[in-house]
């Protein structure tokens, strides 16, 4: 027959302080407790960026294109620049303006669809505007 031996209550608590000894370290506690804070700090720097990164791409998307239309009006063989100088040096003034319209409708609809994912994408931000004022 076996002998079934019990712990006595010191050996039990001296087995629980043994397992739980890694957890319960100031050393551990504190590397855990500054990892949550890292991380609620990162959390709540990138919603209060979003508004001005996203601010920062609109304004970046209007630039690229008058840029992308300058450099192929200087240096393109082809696009809307190089068609709109040729254009004006054969002096067709229709074609001419008609290209500058469709480039304001391109403009306008990239920048109405960038102001609506934007608007989905931080839709705390705008609220804010859209409230009156006291």
């Amino acid at each position: 027959m076996k002998t079934v031996r019990r712990m006595s209550d010191e050996a039990r608590s001296s087995e629980r302080a043994r397992v739980a000894a890694p957890l319960d370290s100031g050393e551990t506690r504190a590397i855990l407790i500054g990892a949550v804070v890292l991380a609620i700090f990162l959390y709540f720097i990138k919603l209060v960026l979003l508004p001005f990164i996203l601010a920062g791409m609109r304004t970046s998307l209007a630039v690229a294109l008058v840029v992308t239309v300058i450099a192929e009006m200087l240096a393109g063989q082809q696009g809307v620049g190089y068609y709109l100088i040729s254009m004006q040096y054969a002096l067709r003034a229709a074609d001419m303006y008609g290209s500058i319209v469709v480039l304001t409708l391109t403009a306008y609809l990239l920048n109405r669809l960038f102001v609506w994912w934007e608007g989905r994408l931080i839709f705390w931000s705008r609220t804010r505007e859209l409230e009156p004022s006291a």
